[in-house]
């Protein structure tokens, strides 16, 4: 007959750790069986090994903290599991196709359209002969000064206001001049002369007008005039329409001045 030892009624209370890691703290509010063989029985039957071999049973309801804390302190959370790792996003690059209105070249504006544009003339301001002065004056049209090209005529005989004179010359670009010969008389101790002309004129819209008619010219005698000086200027002139070849326009004389 085997011999068994007293019963324990006092209530225990265990510290364990698991086979994993965890610290167990369980409570055993049954009394204990305790007979020779060291096994340890609790009323539901939950079984854990100990280091010291022995069964030990205890109730649900046992604290399994994941790590050993400060009494009173809140548990620990769980460590959140990795984000898994992302390739690096490479900015999206999309080859733009041409567009099809865009590529086509754009046409090419007609001869109308198109408005003509000249290199300004080098600077001429000649007074010494008929020619040279009418060369001049165009000179300045063409450069667009003209106040300069209004200051060729004779003070007292100046075709129109100066604001007329310029805007007749707004649309116009540029002007070629072919010149006949000059003929001069003397009178009452001046000198006249009359100038064969014919030009062509190149408008902005890059129409272009052939005119052809005579220039007159006066230079007082030099050697009695007084201040201010007046040189040999433009005193008039007539221009019409011509239907000739601008290069056979030149009229072959004019009448005398």
């Amino acid at each position: 007959m085997k011999r068994r030892l007293p019963v324990l009624l006092t209530p225990l209370t265990l510290a364990l750790t698991s086979p994993l890691g965890y610290p167990l703290a369980a409570r055993l509010a049954a009394p204990l069986a305790l007979p020779l063989g060291l096994a340890l029985t609790a009323p539901l039957g939950f079984a854990l090994t100990v280091p010291l071999g022995f069964a030990l049973a205890v109730p649900l309801g046992f604290a399994r903290p994941a790590m050993a804390q400060e009494p009173g302190a809140a548990p620990a959370k769980p460590a959140e599991k990795p984000a898994a790792a992302t390739p690096a996003q490479q900015p999206e690059t999309t080859a733009q196709q041409p567009d099809a209105k865009s590529a086509a070249p754009a046409a090419e504006p007609s001869a109308a359209e198109q408005k003509p544009t000249q290199t300004p003339a080098d600077y001429t301001d000649n007074r010494s002969t008929p020619d040279a002065l009418v060369r001049s004056y165009y000179n300045a049209i063409n450069r667009q000064e003209y106040a300069r090209a209004y200051g060729y005529y004779e003070p007292e005989s100046v075709p129109q206001p100066f604001p007329q004179f310029q805007a007749g010359y707004e649309n116009t670009v540029s002007v070629e001049v072919l010149l006949g010969k000059a003929e001069g008389e003397g009178a009452a101790g001046s000198v006249y002369w009359s100038l064969p002309i014919a030009i062509k004129s190149t408008l902005k819209d890059g129409k272009t007008s052939i005119f052809n008619g005579c220039y007159r010219l006066k230079l007082a005698n030099p050697a009695i005039q007084g201040v201010p000086f007046v040189p040999l200027s433009l005193i008039g002139g007539t221009l019409e329409k011509s239907e000739q070849p601008f290069e056979q326009s030149v009229p072959e004389g004019c009448e005398a001045p």
